[in-house]
């Protein structure tokens, strides 16, 4: 069983080196005014831009098309059941709402991201990459490629045609998923014991690795966690390789585990 940290590592220090790259040419770009700053932005239903769109807006919501990347930062954004994005999307902040037409890879570092079914992912192997406490593919919906996430939970209820690569605490799957599972996740014997976010509709699941009866995983699952769970029969279609981890680093408290480091070091 391959290691699940050295992985996790390198796209979670790509995706950061990127966001940041890519946000600073945002700001840039939105001071120069090419692009939309303000409290609520529009991009209407019968607008067209044809290049990159740079945004600071605390709310965004795409109707019309962007035939180039969407790149920014806001407290929520939504590409609606009319809008189009032809490129990537770079966003940081609080929630993504994708019920439209994506033509490229989705990059996330925020509270919450949600793939819905009425959404339109173009590519064979449009992949969702995220740093997020919440990340879910709902009910019908179909993200083609991979889904690669460090955070605190990913629910999978609707269809992941790739992998599925996850550091965190929670891991449920209820719908399908077509490669493998690589997934470091907690204790399922403990409680979530954390309280929901109201402002971004986000409810915590108990840590663990839950899988369905009825689900399905076409390759195998490779998972590590302080305790076993068990998997039904019939659900994984490859091998099912469980590596037991003495302790599990919570990261809801890793405050506290800083602090309490630190006082130590200093004794």
């Amino acid at each position: 069983m391959r290691k699940l940290t050295k992985p996790h590592t390198r796209w979670l220090l790509a995706l950061g080196l990127l966001l940041a790259l890519g946000l600073l040419g945002a700001a840039s770009r939105v001071e120069a005014s090419d692009g939309m700053r303000g409290d609520r932005c529009v991009v209407a239903e019968d607008e067209y831009i044809v290049e990159d769109f740079y945004f600071l807006c605390r709310i965004l919501e795409v109707r019309g098309t962007i035939d180039g990347d969407l790149l920014g930062i806001g407290s929520e954004v939504q590409i609606l059941p009319t809008g189009t994005v032809t490129g990537d999307i770079w966003f940081a902040g609080g929630r993504l709402r994708v019920e439209g037409t994506v033509g490229d890879d989705i990059h996330f570092a925020g509270v919450s991201v949600l793939i819905s079914d009425k959404a339109h992912i173009l590519g064979d192997r449009t992949d969702l990459v995220a740093l997020a406490l919440n990340v879910e593919i709902m009910l019908d919906a179909y993200l083609p490629g991979d889904l690669l996430v460090y955070g605190y939970q990913i629910e999978v209820n609707g269809v992941v045609g790739g992998d599925i690569d996850f550091g965190g605490e929670s891991l449920t799957i209820r719908g399908r998923v077509g490669g493998q599972i690589d997934a470091s996740v907690g204790d399922w014997r403990r409680d979530a014991d954390l309280p929901g976010l109201p402002l971004y509709n986000v409810s915590f699941n108990d840590p663990g690795l839950i899988i369905a009866e009825d689900a399905f995983i076409g390759g195998d699952v490779n998972y590590q966690a302080p305790s076993r769970r068990p998997i039904p029969p019939g659900v994984v279609q490859g091998r099912i390789r469980y590596e037991a981890v003495i302790s599990q680093p919570d990261i809801t408290n890793i405050g506290e585990a800083d602090a309490a480091a630190r006082a130590r070091l200093l004794r």
